[in-house]
C-alpha cells in the first residue's frame, strides 16, 4: 500500500479523531469517517501501534534516571530488563540491559546527568 504525503496527513487526522473518542465509537466513527480502505487500514495501523506503545516514555527516562537507581531486574519503558550496574562518570551512569522486544538481546542504557 503507498501512501501519499497527502493521504498520510489525512490519516494523521483521521488518528488524532478517533483518539478523542470513547473506545466503543472508534470503528463505527472510522468507518464512517473514511471510506478508503487503505486509508482506514493504515489509520487502523496506527490506532493498533498506539495501544500497545502503552505509556512508553510518557515520563522522561532521564527523570527515571535522577530519582531512582534501578537495581537488577528493573524494567525501563516497559522493554529494558536491568541486568547490572557497569559504571558511573561525569557522563552519566551505564547498564547492562536486556531488551525483552528485541529477541532478548544485550544492550547498554546510558542514563545522562
Amino acid at each position: 500500500m503507498e501512501i501519499t504525503p497527502d493521504k498520510w496527513q489525512r490519516a494523521k487526522e483521521l488518528f488524532d479523531a478517533v483518539l478523542g473518542r470513547p473506545a466503543s465509537e472508534r470503528a463505527s466513527f472510522l468507518a464512517s469517517a473514511c471510506p478508503e480502505t487503505d486509508l482506514r487500514a493504515q489509520v487502523e495501523q496506527l490506532l493498533l501501534n498506539h495501544e500497545q506503545a502503552g505509556g512508553f516514555l510518557s515520563k522522561p527516562v532521564i527523570e527515571l534516571a535522577k530519582s531512582e537507581r534501578f537495581a537488577a531486574g528493573s524494567i525501563i519503558a516497559g522493554r529494558f530488563k536491568i541486568v547490572r550496574f557497569l559504571g558511573k562518570g561525569g557522563m552519566g551512569e551505564v547498564y547492562e540491559a536486556e531488551d525483552l522486544k528485541m529477541f532478548r538481546r544485550q544492550v547498554a542504557l546510558k542514563f545522562l546527568p
